[in-house]
C-alpha cells in the first residue's frame, strides 16, 4: 500500500517559494520576466526593477 507519510506536501508551496525567492535574490539574472522566479520577484520585492 501507498504510505502518504513520507509524502509532506503541507507547506511544501511554502518552502518552494521562498527557495525561489533566495535564488532569485542571489542572482537577478536568473529570474527574468515572465519566468516564475521573475514573477515571485516582482510580487514579493516590487522595488527591483522588471527589465
Amino acid at each position: 500500500m501507498f504510505d502518504h507519510a513520507g509524502y509532506p506536501w503541507l507547506g511544501g508551496s511554502h518552502a518552494t517559494m521562498q527557495a525561489i525567492e533566495i535564488r532569485a535574490l542571489g542572482n537577478p539574472r536568473k529570474a527574468v520576466p515572465g519566468s516564475l522566479p521573475g514573477e515571485v520577484l516582482r510580487q514579493r520585492h516590487p522595488e527591483f526593477p522588471y527589465i
